[in-house]
Parts: C-alpha cells; structure tokens; sequence
C-alpha cells in the first residue's frame, strides 16, 4: 500500500538526487580533512566550499558557522556553555521550547541557574515586552524557538531581539534562537538578526539526518574538548557526507523558497477549509484563519488539529493504516504519554490537545494527496467518534 507522508516538520522526504551526488562526492574526498597530506588537504576544501555555500544561503560568514550533529546538539552546546561562566545568573526561555533547549535549560537549575519561563499569548505567539519584562542585571541568556514545532508559530525574533540590546543588561545577554522549523523553509537571514547564534538541522529540509549547523556570530566557550575541529568548537572527525548533503539541500530549498511557501500556503488553506467542515473539529491555536494562513504569523507547513474525543496517537495509527503518515506533535518527544506542555503554555484545554494532531506538507506533496487525506480523516474520525460516544 502506498503511503502519503504528511510528517514532514519530524524530517522531510530525503531528496534522493542530492543525498547520492553527496556520496559520490564524499567518497571521492574520502580522506580526513584534518590530515596534512595531499588528500586531506582536498578533503578539507570541500568542508570550506560547503561552509561558503551554507553562508550564502542564511546570510553569515562562514567563519560564523559550525557543523553539529543537528539541532539537538546545538541547542545543548549553547546552553551548556553558561557553566564556563564563573558567575552564575539566570537565563530567559518561552513555554514552547523545543525539548533540546527546555531540557538542557532545566538541567542548569542543579548547577544553581535560575530559570525564567516565559509563556506565549493564546495564539503562541510570545509578546515581546513580556520576554523583554523578564530581563535583569542577572540575566545572561535569552533562548527562544523561532517557528514552533507543533503550533507552527513564528516568533518575532526582531522585535525581541532589539529589546534586550536596548535593556540596561543587553551587552551581557546572549541570544540564541533555535531555527530548526524555519532553515530552508521561510526567509532566514541570520546576519540581519540581532541574535548571537542559532541551530539548525539538515534534515528538515530534505538534507542528511546527523548533520546541521551552530551559527554563532562571536565564539563562545564549550565545555567540548578534543582534536581542536570546526575552530576548537565542536571536536572530532569531520562528516564530509553530511556537509556536503547539508549544502546541496540548503542551496535547492532557499533558491526555492518563495514557491516552496506558495505551495504550502495552497496545500494549508485546503486541509483547513476540509478539516473545518467535520463535526467537532478545531484547530490549534485558536485563531482566525486568516491569522493561520499569515506566513508571516504561522509557517505554511504546519497545521495542527483536534478532534475531540478522538485521542490523537489513536488517529494517527488508524490513518497510518490507511496509508496516511501524520504525528502528534514534537518527534522528539515520542512515547511521552503526559500532556504536551507546549499546549499548557498556551491554555488549550486537557481534551483538546489529548486529541491533536500534526500535519506538516513539504514541496513534494501535492493538491491530490492533500484531497485523499481529508476524505479519509472524515470518515475515519467520524466512525471513531461515533464509536467513543456509544
């Protein structure tokens, strides 16, 4: 049975053509690129070429940018970094962090960090006055998801980060924004940010998984040790297969970007003009949909939907046995049976979130398969209603 795959914010469809000219690359340039001989040194300027590429596509220097594993490990070697610091203070975060900067954030708290949490408006969208409120001459870091990945909201990153460099403390805050949800699928120009460094992840947007980006746009001081790579910043061999892959699929999606986004737009308003025609059906935030069609409000990929009393892990295996692949919100989270926390921070209540799904489109998905979606999300969920309310 074929399956249409609407799970694309836990990682896009590989782009099969790039991922294969990568490894041909890469096995051509099989060398270690820190070897001093004739082929290492050929090695190392394929790394070089693909930090210029990637500079290119988000708006930096590419001495500014670092190859992690992905958006996980960038966000922890951000976070982590504040236990160089002699003195110890707090740091400023939103309700809707992705797990790899709440986690890590709440992991300071035993090494006597204080944590301030920030919740977002109903829509998810957090005020900028009320995260720039929050600062005090304690205040060493602000950390904040720039497209959230269950709701789809985008964060105004400007606004805030324009606010904390006009605070009494701005010189001595650090602001880092984890921009996993927006590389290579809305505009991201991170040289015109007032940010200080930002994570991003290869496989969002159809690149290899295990390989992404930390831009940082000073150095900081990792608790990392070891060979001295990627500037004595993140140690150990280099994946020249994943920076290449990373490279070409940043390159393609950003030269895209603007039909890339028409396309969802187009994908987005049909999932909600037929979601909002079943019986009970809501989507999540409550807002306009208008308001969920703003791509400058809500990324065109990400529609999340409630089907109350329908649990949503319930739907999302019948639909999967019906050859629909879609999720339940962060892929990272996967199994934890408890609450999102994310829906918490924005006041959506217990059996609405219990019932929500997440679909995410990415350029490959077409106005067909979004129409066969529907038709069987109806009658699926109409049958699992029924049956919950016997």
């Amino acid at each position: 049975m074929e399956h249409i795959y609407l799970d694309w914010a836990a990682t896009a469809l590989p782009d099969q053509k790039l991922l294969n000219e990568a490894l041909e690359s890469s096995l051509k340039s099989f060398a270690n690129p820190s070897s001093p001989h004739k082929s290492g040194r050929e090695a190392s300027a394929i790394v070089g070429q693909q930090r210029k590429i990637l500079a290119g596509c988000f708006g930096t220097d590419p001495r500014q940018l670092i190859f992690t594993s992905g958006g996980t490990e960038s966000n922890n070697m951000v976070v982590f970094s504040l236990l160089k610091k002699k003195r110890k203070g707090n740091i400023i975060i939103s309700g809707i962090e992705h797990p790899s900067i709440y986690e890590p954030a709440a992991s300071l708290e035993k090494f006597g960090w204080k944590v301030r949490i920030v919740n977002p408006e109903p829509s998810s969208i957090v005020d900028p006055e009320k995260m720039a409120s929050m600062i005090d001459e304690e205040t060493r870091m602000v950390l904040l998801i720039m497209v959230n990945n269950e709701t789809g909201a985008i964060q105004p990153v400007n606004e805030i980060g324009k606010l904390i460099q006009k605070s009494a403390a701005g010189q001595n805050i650090h602001f880092h924004i984890d921009a996993v949800q927006a590389a290579g699928k809305i505009p991201l120009n991170l040289g015109a940010l007032p940010v200080h460094s930002a994570s991003i992840s290869s496989h969002k947007f159809q690149g290899p998984r295990g390989c992404g980006l930390l831009y940082l746009k000073k150095p900081l001081e990792m608790l990392y040790a070891g060979g001295g790579q990627e500037g004595g910043l993140r140690h150990g061999t280099e994946n020249t297969f994943g920076m290449i892959g990373t490279a070409l699929a940043a390159a393609a999606n950003t030269a895209a970007i603007d039909d890339n986004i028409n396309h969802a737009l187009g994908l987005k308003k049909i999932l909600i003009d037929r979601i909002s025609k079943i019986k009970g059906s809501l989507f999540i935030p409550r807002c306009s949909t208008e308001e969920l069609l703003n791509p400058i409000m809500f990324s065109p990929y990400i529609l999340l939907a409630s089907l109350p009393p329908v649990p949503g892990e319930i739907l999302v295996r019948v639909m999967s046995d019906r050859g629909f692949e879609i999720g339940t919100g962060s892929a990272c989270a996967t199994g934890k049976k408890k609450k999102s926390r994310i829906m918490d921070a924005i006041g959506i209540k217990t059996h609405e979130s219990f019932s929500a799904v997440r679909i995410s489109t990415g350029p490959k998905t077409d106005m067909e398969e979004i129409h066969r979606f529907c038709d069987t999300l109806e009658k699926e969920s109409t049958i699992l209603i029924n049956s919950l309310k016997r």
